[in-house]
């Protein structure tokens, strides 16, 4: 299975719509885009093939090949971003995965999670959560 399949294409359509959606500037889907697409690439030439496949050891090797390549820190930080909102290994994705088990051993309503993704802007109904 190559990293140009299908699904992974439609997984990173579905991410970037999400993002128009949620009334991100063109110049940052343009920006995540670009990120995904060098990233995607990347895999390609390493034989990466499976999603599932890339794991932490996997973004380092692609950080330490994107700094070889002379782009500055910012730059790599820039698409390591993506790459967390990408995996939902962020932040704001983070919060709603500790806000959710607090909710499932009833120390906080359920109602606080749902409301933690919308302000957060997590799509819940993402294709590829926490596979970093």
């Amino acid at each position: 299975m190559s990293v140009e399949t299908s699904s992974v294409l439609g997984g990173a359509h579905a991410f970037l719509e999400a993002l128009k959606i949620r009334g991100f500037s063109p110049a940052t889907i343009k920006s995540r885009h670009s990120s995904l697409s060098i990233f995607f690439g990347w895999l390609a030439a390493m034989g990466i093939a499976d999603l599932r496949e890339v794991n932490r050891q996997t973004v380092r090797d692609y950080q330490l090949w994107l700094l070889s390549r002379g782009h500055t820190d910012t730059t790599v930080q820039v698409h390591l971003q993506a790459l967390r909102r990408f995996f939902e290994v962020d932040a704001e994705c983070t919060v709603i995965a500790t806000l959710h088990a607090l909710a499932q051993r009833g120390h906080l309503d359920r109602q606080v999670v749902a409301q933690a993704i919308q302000d957060l802007g997590v799509d819940p109904e993402k294709k590829f959560p926490q596979i970093l």
